[in-house]
């Protein structure tokens, strides 16, 4: 079963600048985490923060969410949460922020480690501007936000690419049917941490049943190099596309 939420965006509630980033980067120790969810019924999950090479943990209980649709209002399939409100023990710059797990009815899931990425601190860019929802979301830090604990440390704080995304090796090459139509097939692999196909499916069919159980098929004997999270493999997703065409 795929993960059903991740993380889109971290935001620092109390943010001051950081004496040692150049241009500063913000820093602070209240956070709001936002989740993108992909089943409409609440989430039960644990939240990774990461912050030069060590982890922060925080349980997250029976986490409620929301339609986002379409532009022209129709279901688009993608839920929102609200902010989950964080304190962290001390002042301190989010580098990433991930979901380890998650459950919901159908059961538990190891989420694939696929974090928000505070591209600003890794590059050394000017953070975006702050947007009015932004704003909302500051105003709104509860008194009783929930405290982060301190995780095992994770990977290493000074490696030189901080994450790289899973990677194809090799597939096998096979005839592909063709029944006169073109066609394109786009398959969720989730690549485990020794670069095997721990899982794959469907993400987007070309219609054409054959075409699709042919992309299934190469895909699960497909090779990886696994994706890097500070130079620690760790288990991601990886979009695995499959044209047939004459």
């Amino acid at each position: 079963m795929p993960c059903p939420v991740v993380v889109n965006h971290v935001l620092v509630i109390d943010e001051r600048k950081s004496p040692d980033s150049a241009p500063s980067i913000g820093v602070g120790s209240q956070i709001a985490v936002l989740l993108t969810a992909y089943d409409s019924r609440p989430i039960t999950l644990t939240l990774h923060v990461l912050s030069q090479g060590q982890t922060y943990i925080a349980p997250v209980e029976n986490l409620p969410v929301r339609s986002k649709p379409k532009a022209d209002g129709s279901a688009s399939g993608v839920y929102l949460s609200p902010p989950v409100y964080l304190l962290l023990p001390r002042v301190m710059r989010v580098d990433a922020a991930w979901v380890a797990d998650a459950t919901t009815r159908d059961g538990r899931t190891s989420c694939p480690a696929i974090p928000y990425v505070n591209r600003a601190a890794i590059a050394g860019v000017s953070p975006a501007a702050p947007s009015a929802d932004d704003a909302q979301i500051r105003a709104a830090f509860p008194n009783n936000a929930a405290p982060a604990t301190p995780g095992p440390p994770f990977g290493q704080a000074d490696c030189a690419a901080f994450f790289e995304r899973a990677d194809r090796v090799s597939a096998p090459w096979t005839t592909p049917p063709y029944t006169g139509v073109n066609g394109t097939v786009i398959t969720d692999v989730t690549v485990d941490a020794e670069g095997n196909v721990a899982r794959a499916a469907i993400f987007r069919s070309s219609g054409i049943v054959a075409y699709d159980v042919y992309a299934l098929q190469t895909a699960m004997q497909a090779k990886f190099k696994p994706a890097r999270l500070l130079c620690t493999p760790v288990v991601a997703d990886y979009a695995f596309v499959v044209n047939i065409s004459r």
